[in-house]
């Protein structure tokens, strides 16, 4: 039997080089340009930084599956099958019961793939080619395609992947789950894993779209990679931290904390606004003034006295665009000239405008904004009416997405969804929080609201580029923050719109 467990670095679950580089996440080309600088950068051969990948991985099957012996290693023809080969081998030595399914036969190997696979037979390793039985397994290891898969799974792959996601065996995928593009997301045919290991670099297509609901729980392996081999990620994380909301002057009065005007609430839709003006308020905003028709203004009143309401029809709306600071444009505001002749007011202003719900449909007519300063928040369907595209294309290209929605309407961009995509004016950020439990009316209310109430402060003291990009980013995070916080409490399928609004407080204490 031959042993190689001795080449293994004992730093290969040393992430000490956790920082900006590892924190970020890298597409596709980015991630395997990082593993080359990876087998080039470290004093080790290839094959002993894939021993180590194969040791983090063998490390996640035996620590979340303590009682299986029979694991099934299903490979591939890259770097990922060869990482699975060596799992095998790893797994031999330890006393357990591995096989390794060979989709692709030896002669079509290459690199070190080839010496994974002689090493696993070597250990003794039964080698499986032909159809699959994943139940007779404890557990699945899903060594088939890496970072390097784009596009559609090939025949060979198509039937692994079908017959595994049948069954009910756990499965642990090596760096991503196949069939995910590492850049975006995208899956058609696509193993469902329950965990994934993933080495040196954490990929941007795990953590939004299908991709994040794919990957099951992630485990992440620096495999002792020095931080300086690490060069800008694609995307960032954006994340809560109470630490990211300065605290107010002692002396600090109400319209210094900014002033919000909160335009829509059409009839049968007062909830909107309501919920919009009063996060907005629950995030510390100096003022709120609601637009809304006349035969809301009572029931608002009743559940949000510190707000203003203002009668729509006539010059008071203008008026009060004189005095505010930032608008949110959009929540229950409708699709009739009523809520036309709103927006075209709004964006005559040049005031600062968030634009959510019946408001991006405006700008889809449009097809431009002249109007003030923009930030936009839309799901995947406002984005293809923004765009002029199907739903599908901008699920198979999140990010790339945003930025064209960044790029059209000079706008800084939320695109709502599993891993939200945050798209600045200088860099894109991926949303870490959030739970299905959002799926459910008035959220988007909620997160408009709690945006414009953050922004209006930045607005009034005239603050900077940056402090828009860092406060637009803290509301995303914050948001999505107090929703896990109020599910965590509730559960996620009872979640409302209003409970996340709740949980602001408690979450912008840390508590």
């Amino acid at each position: 039997m031959c042993s190689f467990t001795g080449q293994v670095n004992e730093q290969i679950n040393d992430i000490s080089t956790s920082g900006d580089p590892i924190e970020g996440l890298y597409d596709g080309p980015a991630s395997q340009a990082l593993d080359d600088a990876a087998r080039v950068g470290l004093p080790i051969a290839g094959i002993d930084l894939m021993a180590r990948a194969a040791r983090a991985a063998l490390d996640v099957v035996v620590s979340e599956y303590p009682q299986a012996t029979r694991i099934l290693v299903v490979c591939g023809k890259g770097n990922n099958a060869g990482d699975g080969y060596l799992l095998a081998a790893l797994a031999r030595e330890q006393g357990l019961e591995p096989s390794a399914l060979a989709l692709i036969p030896v002669a079509e190997l290459q690199g070190d793939a080839v010496v994974a696979q002689k090493r696993a037979r070597d250990a003794g390793v039964v080698i499986l080619v032909g159809d699959l039985d994943p139940t007779a397994y404890d557990v699945v290891v899903d060594a088939m395609l890496g970072t390097g898969f784009k596009g559609e799974v090939r025949p060979v792959y198509l039937g692994a992947i079908e017959q595994i996601n049948a069954c009910r065996v756990p499965v642990v995928s090596i760096d991503i789950p196949s069939g995910v593009d590492a850049s975006t997301g995208r899956a058609g045919a696509a193993i469902q894993a329950d965990h994934t290991v993933t080495f040196i670099s954490q990929k941007l297509g795990t953590a939004t779209g299908s991709g994040k609901s794919l990957t099951g729980q992630m485990h992440f392996a620096g495999l002792g990679i020095p931080k300086g081999l690490y060069f800008a990620p694609s995307a960032y994380p954006c994340r809560w931290d109470a630490s990211r909301l300065g605290s107010a002057a002692d002396n600090a009065y109400k319209h210094e904390q900014g002033h919000v005007l909160v335009v829509g609430g059409d009839l049968g839709m007062p909830g909107a606004v309501a919920m919009a003006g009063e996060a907005a308020l629950r995030v510390g905003v100096g003022m709120v003034s609601i637009a809304t028709r006349t035969e809301h203004s009572a029931a608002l009143v009743a559940r949000i006295p510190e707000a203003m309401t203002i009668d729509p029809d006539g010059s008071a709306v203008e008026a009060k665009l004189e005095q505010i600071d930032l608008v949110v444009l959009g929540p229950g505001l409708g699709r009739g000239m009523w809520a036309k002749s709103l927006y075209d007011l709004v964006e005559a202003s040049g005031k600062p405008t968030v634009l959510d719900a019946d408001g991006l449909y405006w700008l889809a007519q449009a097809q431009a904004w002249r109007g003030g300063r923009l930030f936009v928040t839309p799901h995947s369907a406002e984005a293809a009416r923004l765009l002029g595209v199907a739903v599908d294309e901008i699920e198979n290209d999140r990010v790339g997405s945003a930025s064209e929605l960044g790029k059209r309407f000079h706008a800084r961009v939320n695109l709502k969804g599993p891993g939200s995509i945050v798209r600045l004016s200088d860099r894109v950020e991926v949303c870490k929080h959030g739970n299905p439990g959002m799926a459910t009316a008035g959220m988007g209310d909620v997160l408009s609201g709690v945006i414009g109430g953050l922004l209006a402060t930045a607005a009034r003291q005239a603050g900077s580029e940056e402090v828009f990009d860092s406060l637009f980013s803290v509301g995303v995070a914050l948001h999505s923050a107090a929703a896990d916080k109020a599910a965590a409490r509730i559960g996620m399928r009872s979640l409302l719109a209003t409970d996340v609004i709740r949980a602001l407080p408690r979450t912008i204490r840390g508590d």
